[in-house]
């Protein structure tokens, strides 16, 4: 045979074997790479589970709970908040009629009945009844006397006066401008 015609020559061995040992530096090279990336997959498993980080997140989920269980208990409690800041608001601007009512209360004589009070910014109307005229003649000259002195309102009116067959009483409503 020829020489010349052998395939499997000895350069041609040479170029086989190089690749081959190419193919194992390269396959070495992958599972070297492989096996690095695995342990550090593994070395970063073991940080993540050591750390704080879960039971950060564990709190954070329980936080986010209780907030949304708490969040109607919440929003109730900011309302009547707000509620009760109007109301004090309200009753920081609201004049005091008790020196009035108890002055009017203290000259009123046993048989009257209060049946009716409206107070509009500086007018006070009270309705009364009673079964007795001298009663409410003595309360209607007491009303008169402290309208004079001017001590708590200036100016009275009698707006109504009638009496009720079916009771048997007198209805009076007084009109006064409180000072």
């Amino acid at each position: 045979m020829n020489k010349g015609i052998n395939l499997l020559g000895g350069e041609r061995l040479r170029t086989v074997s190089a690749s081959l040992r190419q193919i194992r530096v390269v396959r070495v090279i992958a599972l070297s790479v492989l096996f690095g990336i695995s342990g550090l997959s593994f070395i970063l498993f073991l940080l993540i589970a050591l750390s704080p980080l879960p039971i950060l997140q564990e709190q954070e989920r329980e936080a986010k709970r209780n907030i949304s269980e708490y969040h109607t208990d919440m929003a109730q409690l900011a309302l009547i908040t707000d509620r009760l800041q109007a109301s004090k608001q309200v009753l920081s601007t609201r004049s005091d009629y008790s020196a009035v009512l108890s002055q009017l209360l203290s000259i009123m004589p046993s048989e009257i009945t209060v049946t009716g009070l409206v107070v509009q910014q500086k007018e006070f109307t009270l309705t009364v009844s009673s079964a007795s005229l001298l009663a409410l003649d003595t309360f209607f000259t007491n009303i008169v006397d402290m309208s004079k002195q001017e001590e708590l309102f200036s100016k009275t009116l009698i707006t109504k006066f009638l009496y009720n067959e079916t009771t048997g009483s007198y209805i009076a409503t007084i009109t006064m401008e409180i000072l």
